[in-house]
């Protein structure tokens, strides 16, 4: 499986997509993914959700995914790394 690592604190990006490109995957950062419009599902860790516009996704750095799209999606993503909350905001995440 194919891990992406991101090493800025934060990182918003926001695209339209006919087609996904990534393989199955996981990171070293949180994502946030809200669905502006489209329609497909998502491959989450071993669960298969249908998405539609309006949806929004969470996931922490031990999560695998990968999207199936049906309908032309637009997706904005907003990623931070842990670190985000101490450099950034003067505090800790502590791992349970």
């Amino acid at each position: 499986m194919k891990r992406y690592t991101q090493f800025k604190p934060f990182i918003i990006s926001e695209f339209e997509v006919t087609d996904w490109h990534h393989p199955r995957h996981n990171h070293n950062y949180y994502e946030l993914i809200y669905i502006k419009h489209g329609k497909g599902s998502h491959l989450l860790n071993k669960t298969k959700v249908n998405y539609k516009s309006g949806d929004l996704f969470l996931l922490g750095p031990d999560d695998s995914h990968e999207f199936y799209i049906e309908v032309k999606t637009h997706f904005i993503y907003i990623k931070f790394t842990a670190s985000i909350f101490e450099k950034e905001l003067g505090c800790f995440i502590k791992a349970l």
